[in-house]
């Protein structure tokens, strides 16, 4: 019977509060949601913040301290001096050393007198994918007169994801969902991805726990180290390239004892004759940087550059960053000085100064 009050009838009255029920439990949940991606978002931002756009860039750092690359950075006017930005991925950061340490801050004391301008843009974990892209998207502005990148083993591998140092937990940032860890397909993913920093930790969990094959081949490498020649020369700027692999593959009969294992050697080895021969396929101007380290084994008998109290045997320590700035030292202090139009005085020199720094039009 319709109810004596209302004239409601008490089924309607159940499905109506049901629905403001279901309705109120929706918007909690939705609550819920936006609150906890607030809270990601400022969790996974420190020290690195995810960078969609431009798409392919993946995340940057969100401090600068005199290296790496953060996004929005504004560039600087030198006047009288050659800049010099250096790309790559931790170690030209210099991972386990100090800014003063790593290689390009060498590189550039051992480039003086010239006035150098020597910038440090590399960002740990950084693909050739990520090169090309902060190359591609962000270096007009910065006008290099030299671009000199450091590519290394690992760098054939895309990047999935980084370590989110607070939840020490993997945050995904590919621009492409392996097969075997997509929770939902790609073009419903790789939006998630660019927009939800909580599908980015979950996606990251899930492609922690997943076996797949990291390797897409070296036309992957092959194409982004292309797009990195094709910027360079459109742009009149010399590209120099050091190529590098484990320090501990100085002496490769004693890699296994020293590395992780004998495969992980031979692999590395494997993929730096790949990007070696990749190199000369382009025909770039390149630095054999292992064989640096080998000739310098023979020479010495030393057979790693391990970092004081670490067993890394990808970063070197200071003093194999120091061979690493030697090694692109006279190859780069050629380049300079055929720069058109940079014509250089040594410091010091009475009654002389250095003409204004000239740009290339663009």
């Amino acid at each position: 019977m319709p109810d004596t009050v209302s004239g409601t009838p008490p089924a309607l009255k159940r499905r109506s509060r049901w629905r403001a029920g279901l309705l109120l439990s929706a918007c909690l949940l939705l609550l819920l949601t936006l609150a906890a991606e607030a809270a990601q978002r400022r969790i996974e931002s420190a020290p690195v913040q995810y960078v969609s756009d431009p798409w392919g860039m993946k995340y940057a750092l969100t401090t600068w301290q005199r290296r790496g690359w953060v996004e929005g950075m504004a560039p600087t006017e030198i006047q009288g001096s050659h800049r010099v930005i250096a790309v790559g991925d931790s170690l030209t950061y210099g991972w386990n050393v100090s800014h003063t340490q790593a290689w390009p801050e060498q590189l550039r004391l051992l480039l003086q007198p010239r006035a150098v301008e020597m910038l440090n843009f590399g960002v740990p974990g950084y693909d050739a994918e990520q090169i090309a892209t902060l190359v591609e998207q962000r270096l007009d502005a910065w006008e290099p007169d030299v671009l000199l990148w450091c590519t290394y083993t690992n760098d054939i591998y895309p990047t999935y994801t980084y370590q989110s140092a607070r939840l020490n937990a993997p945050v995904f940032v590919g621009t492409s969902i392996p097969a075997e860890a997509r929770i939902v397909p790609d073009a419903v993913g790789l939006p998630l991805v660019a927009h939800s920093a909580l599908f980015r930790l979950l996606q990251g969990g899930v492609l922690a726990r997943t076996q797949f094959t990291n390797h897409p081949g070296m036309d992957w490498y092959d194409g982004w180290l292309g797009r990195i020649q094709r910027w360079a020369d459109a742009h009149d700027v010399p590209l120099l390239v050091l190529a590098m692999a484990p320090h501990i593959l100085a002496r490769p009969e004693r890699c296994g004892d020293l590395g992780p294992d004998p495969y992980w050697c031979r692999s590395s080895e494997m993929y730096y004759g790949q990007i070696t021969a990749t190199l000369r396929q382009h025909g770039l101007q390149w630095i054999d940087g292992l064989a640096a380290f080998q000739e310098q084994s023979r020479q010495t008998g030393q057979e790693s550059w391990f970092p004081p109290q670490l067993r890394d045997p990808d970063h070197p320590s200071a003093e194999g960053h120091a061979l690493m700035a030697r090694t692109i030292a006279p190859a780069l202090a050629e380049l300079i000085d055929r720069l058109p139009g940079h014509a250089w005085t040594p410091a010091g020199t009475p009654g002389r100064q250095r003409p204004p720094r000239q740009r290339r039009p663009r």
